[in-house]
């Protein structure tokens, strides 16, 4: 995960969910890791409950990083646990780098997530859920393969930079087409 350490973001719930995938799935447990990159005034708290699941060793809190892009291709999965957010600038970066994506169904998340194509999106605050949707990806590589491609594809079509500046382009193509001369519509009023 990646995002500033805040109780919007709900962390310490990503934390919850990853001590249940470990129970969930001991014969993978020794392989499974968290990291959740940023910083922020959760920190202490993460590291209290990371403590207390004895999870130390398994869960890493780097810090902030301005190494997003490369740390988010040694990722297997791409998590976001918020119970509010707008629309996550980190999500399109993950579906860039062709993660699939676990995150809680919040705001702007169900227009850039498909549920059940590029990701899994589950209830906030639900850590079971989240547990659930991790293990489907450590248990079956060829989902998160497919889910991670389908992302990469829907952000270079949908959300990239060419696309982007082809919507402009004919979004002023539009406006000048239809412009009308302002000079003959508005009567001035003073002489």
């Amino acid at each position: 995960s990646v995002g500033r350490l805040q109780a919007v973001k709900d962390q310490l719930t990503l934390v919850d969910a990853f001590a249940a995938l470990r129970a969930q799935l001991p014969q993978h447990a020794a392989r499974l890791r968290l990291v959740i990159v940023g910083e922020g005034p959760m920190r202490a708290a993460l590291e209290q409950r990371i403590a207390a699941a004895g999870l130390d060793g398994a869960v890493f809190l780097p810090g902030a990083r301005n190494d997003i892009a490369r740390l988010m291709q040694t990722f297997s999965v791409f998590a976001l646990s918020s119970i509010a957010e707008g629309t996550p600038v980190t999500l399109l970066e993950a579906m860039a780098s062709g993660l699939p994506v676990v995150s809680t169904a919040v705001g702007g998340i169900p227009a850039l997530v498909s549920d059940g194509a590029s990701g899994t999106l589950v209830p906030a605050g639900d850590a079971r859920a989240l547990a659930r949707a991790f293990a489907a990806y450590v248990e079956n590589d060829n989902l998160a393969a497919r889910h991670g491609a389908a992302g990469r594809s829907r952000v270079e079509s949908e959300y990239s930079i060419a696309t982007m500046l082809s919507a402009y382009m004919a979004l002023y193509d539009a406006l000048c087409k239809n412009k009308i001369n302002l000079k003959e519509v508005i009567k001035p009023c003073a002489e």
